[in-house]
C-alpha cells in the first residue's frame, strides 16, 4: 500500500525553489503596483503621496489575492489527501481481509498470546520445541 501521507506527484509537475516564488511574488507585485499608479496617474491624479498610495494599494491588494490563492490550493490538496486516507482506511465488513498476527480474527480460540506467538517464532524459526 502506498504511503498516504507522500506527497502526489503529477507527470506535469514543476518544483519551485522558495526563492524564485518570492521573486515571483515580488515581481508580480511591484507590476500589479505600478499598473494601478499608472492608471490613477491618467486618470488625472498628479500628486506623488495619492500616487504612492494607490501604488501600495494595487501591490497590496495583489499580494492578499495571491495568499488566497495559495490557502485554498493548499486546502485542495488537503481534502484530497484526506479522501485518499479515508478509502484507504475502509475495510469491506462482509469479507475482512485477514489481520496482523495480533489482531482478534487470527488469535487462536484458547491459550495465551504470548504462548501462541512463541510457538509461531518457534515454527517459523525451527527451533528445537521446549516439551
Amino acid at each position: 500500500m502506498a504511503n498516504p501521507f507522500a506527497p502526489e506527484r503529477a507527470p506535469r509537475q514543476i518544483e519551485l525553489s522558495r526563492r524564485v516564488v518570492v521573486m515571483a511574488v515580488m515581481a508580480l507585485t511591484f507590476v500589479a503596483g505600478t499598473l494601478f499608479s499608472t492608471a490613477a496617474f491618467a486618470a488625472g491624479e498628479k500628486n506623488p503621496d495619492v500616487l504612492a498610495m494607490v501604488f501600495a494599494l494595487g501591490a497590496f491588494g495583489t499580494l492578499f489575492l495571491i495568499l488566497v490563492w495559495y490557502l485554498g490550493q493548499l486546502a485542495r490538496v488537503d481534502c484530497a489527501r484526506r479522501a485518499r486516507i479515508l478509502e484507504s482506511s475502509r475495510v469491506d465488513r462482509r469479507n475482512p481481509a485477514p489481520g496482523a498476527p495480533w489482531t482478534q480474527t487470527r488469535r487462536p480460540p484458547s491459550g495465551s498470546t504470548i504462548m501462541w506467538a512463541a510457538s509461531m517464532f518457534r515454527r517459523s524459526t525451527d527451533a528445537p520445541s521446549i516439551r
